[in-house]
């Protein structure tokens, strides 16, 4: 299932989570669900090492004494959940869980700061070899309004990581501050602005074509 929230809104996530599960959808994988009886729970996400998937059994039982159990982990996160509500919560030293999920931090703007330069890199060649006519020189090449549209797709997907390394970090600076974490979501208004950019792409694609079989048609 997709979330309503970024991943990394942490509070907003486990909010989610508890929701899922108050409609009888228990938690077998990251953002998998199967029917079940509904039950209150609460979900705790703490920050992954990295290729690590499950933790190990010294914090499965320090954390099970505490009333939490393992479900399931992405790349980023270990899951925790607990059926009871006197349970421990694991979150109780902003400032130490700072020094945690600064080091996933700078995984994360890593791997986007990574894919952001690889997407400037494809832009930066075919502008090179389209120069100031890039446009119809994409259209004269034939199939490469496929490119365009590959374009958008890499565009809003990398505002989509802008906008969600931009939460991480607020939600990070919180902690260092010595404040719980911030409930941050991306608006909805917002996400519609970048389902524009790649309309936005093809419907200048479809100018350009449409200027150039009217130039073929006036020769």
């Amino acid at each position: 299932d997709q979330p309503p929230c970024s991943e990394y809104d942490i509070p907003a996530m486990e909010a989610w989570l508890s929701q899922q599960a108050a409609r009888g959808r228990e938690l077998t994988d990251w953002c998998r669900f199967r029917d079940a009886e509904p039950r209150a729970c609460q979900f705790a996400l703490e920050p992954a090492e990295k290729d690590q998937y499950k933790p190990p059994e010294e914090q499965r039982e320090a954390y099970g004494d505490a009333g939490w159990e393992f479900v399931c982990s992405s790349s980023l996160f270990l899951v925790w959940r607990s059926v009871r509500p006197d349970a421990m919560p694991l979150r109780t030293d902003p400032t130490a869980d700072s020094w945690a999920y600064g080091r996933l931090w700078e995984r994360v703007r890593n791997s986007t700061l990574w894919a952001i330069l690889a997407l400037l890199g494809v832009l930066i060649f075919w502008i090179r070899q389209g120069g100031n006519c890039f446009f119809l020189s994409t259209i004269r090449a034939g199939g490469t309004w496929k490119f365009l549209l590959f374009l958008a797709v890499e565009a809003v997907t990398a505002a989509h990581l802008l906008l969600d390394l931009r939460c991480f970090r607020q939600l990070l600076d919180s902690l260092r501050c010595g404040f719980p974490m911030p409930r941050r979501r991306i608006r909805p208004r917002r996400r519609a602005l970048l389902f524009c950019i790649p309309l936005a792409m093809i419907l200048l694609n479809l100018v350009s074509m449409a200027n150039l079989l009217k130039d073929s048609g006036s020769v």
